[in-house]
């Protein structure tokens, strides 16, 4: 047999061997689970999972924690696929149906490191969570379902002309009969968009004495939020809308200007996801027209700024909460960031602060909010500080720097306002 023979047997043996080969490198990789799900539907988290040792039983104690960090990394999944409300709302089903078996959501796992220590076993655990099946099971048991119904608005808006004391509403104490055209105009605007639709605008109107709900003021939020959970709205839409006459004429007519201002709160939740504030003006030479036309146009402003509003926040809620990375800067920031964790840590739309980094001149923190970078950086510059300033910049997507300016004879934080703001997150 010559040399030549020898090379060709062997490349006809490679030729056999290769396919073979790549056809049990699939099988292998199909067998672990992740063939039939595509990258886009499944998503890796990286877990601590803890477990105690037993009457020195390393292997039960092994396989406890192995679990647990399965067990975090689905809930972290989870919670990353819906609100809030959503969690606070399906709590029992998402144990129930998640949380009680997680295993069965994680496609893959492996063990990244392992760890016996103190009577404990520790474990770092990369887990592959189906997002796909979860994303079924919350459909099918209706949890997702429910971003995709159309929300029901409750407009509670009162209106006073020139002439009248007091103005007039059809809600709460000693409420007065009128036809608003300022509601008419926000309600018509708001059917038009197809995003929402119109609660409580039938004859007669919602009584709240009826339903036990007491308005302490014309303007009262908290009552208006109870009176549309009676009747199912989602959003209610309080607010005032005040016409007067301007110094302007033109022979016979005149100059009427309405300003309109409205609060649109969540019903589940209560939190405020809006406020609009409008004014328009119109001319005539009969004074109820011209103030109905100031109404009607103030209005129909009114509802495009809420329709926008609304509908942003809809958005936001089907994408779920975001990771903000903020960057902190200043001299001596710190005293200064740890008041700002506090504030921050009530307000809405925040769901948790994690710090990253702490260094010398600048501090890094990971903020989980539902909205965008912007909307996160509008609300901190409505909020007010004591002890210092802020200025915000290079606001991206996912990321913005926060700069403070320190006011003089700042006193030095206190042990108590350290632990509340959470600083060793």
């Amino acid at each position: 047999m010559n040399k030549i023979t020898i090379i060709n047997r062997k490349n006809r043996i490679h030729s056999l061997i290769l396919p073979l080969v790549i056809m049990i490198m699939l099988m292998i990789s199909c067998g672990s689970g992740e063939c039939g799900t595509g990258a886009a539907d499944v998503k890796t988290v990286v877990a601590l999972g803890s477990s105690s040792i037993v009457n020195g039983n390393t292997a039960f104690a092994k396989d406890g924690a192995i679990k647990r960090a399965i067990s975090i990394s689905v809930a972290e999944v989870v919670s990353s696929m819906l609100t809030r409300s959503d969690l606070t709302a399906n709590l029992g089903i998402i144990y129930d149906n998640v949380l009680e078996n997680p295993q069965k959501y994680v496609v893959t796992y492996r063990l990244l490191n392992e760890l016996d220590k103190s009577n404990h076993y520790i474990v770092a655990v990369e887990s592959k969570v189906d997002t796909a099946a979860l994303n079924a099971l919350f459909t099918e048991k209706g949890i997702l379902n429910k971003k995709n119904l159309i929300p029901k608005v409750l407009l509670l808006i009162s209106e006073q002309v020139p002439g009248e004391i007091l103005p007039r509403y059809w809600w709460g104490k000693n409420p007065l009969p009128y036809k608003s055209i300022t509601e008419n105009a926000v309600a018509a605007y708001i059917t038009n968009s197809h995003i929402c639709k119109i609660a409580g605008k039938g004859d007669p109107r919602p009584d709240p004495e009826t339903l036990g709900i007491t308005f302490d003021s014309i303007h009262d939020s908290n009552a208006a939020i109870k009176l549309g959970l009676e009747i199912n709205a989602d959003i209610v839409v309080i607010g005032s809308a005040v016409a007067k006459e301007t110094l302007n004429t033109m022979g016979d007519e005149k100059s009427y200007q309405a300003d309109v201002s409205l609060k649109a709160f969540r019903t589940d939740t209560g939190d405020r996801i809006a406020s609009v504030k409008t004014k328009a003006v119109a001319q005539n030479a009969v004074s109820e027209t011209g103030i109905e036309e100031a109404f009607n146009k103030a209005g129909t402003l009114a509802g495009e700024e809420l329709v926008a509003a609304i509908d942003q926040h809809l958005i936001e809620q089907n994408n779920g909460p975001g990771i903000i990375e903020i960057t902190i800067k200043g001299t001596d920031y710190l005293s200064s960031f740890i008041m700002l964790k506090r504030i921050m840590n009530k307000m809405d739309g925040i769901q948790d602060i994690q710090t990253k980094e702490l260094g010398s001149d600048q501090a890094v923190a990971d903020i989980k909010f539902l909205g965008s970078a912007k909307k996160l950086a509008n609300a901190l510059m409505l909020q007010t500080f004591d002890s210092f300033g802020i200025e915000i910049s290079d606001v991206k997507d996912a990321s913005l720097t926060i700069k403070f300016v320190p006011v003089n004879k700042t006193k030095p934080v206190s042990k108590s306002d350290i632990e509340a703001a959470h600083i060793s997150e």
